[in-house]
């Protein structure tokens, strides 16, 4: 595989993870990857992500978004930088 094919199958590996975030830039804390979480939300690396990941897969889908303060790694700090962002369900965009 050449360097071309390498970097064209990365964009659309990353494009996918990234449709998990709407087209506001907020991000769905239920349905999202490791990947989307670490990249669209501040100060949260893969570390984090897979522990929200984890957190959710562990204990069923967020029902408010200070239910993420229960994840290891993530205080309020954390937490008001990408209150924002992030959602719940989808939600439309108009």
């Amino acid at each position: 595989m050449n360097n071309f094919s390498k970097l064209t199958v990365a964009l659309i590996f990353l494009f996918s993870q990234l449709a998990w975030a709407n087209a506001d830039g907020k991000v769905n804390i239920n349905t999202a990857s490791v990947e989307t979480l670490s990249a669209m939300l501040v100060g949260i690396g893969s570390a984090r992500a897979e522990a929200i990941v984890e957190y959710r897969n562990k204990n069923g889908k967020f029902v408010a978004v200070d239910q993420l303060l229960e994840v290891a790694g993530i205080g309020d700090g954390v937490l008001e930088m990408n209150r924002g962002k992030i959602v719940l369900a989808d939600e439309r965009v108009d």
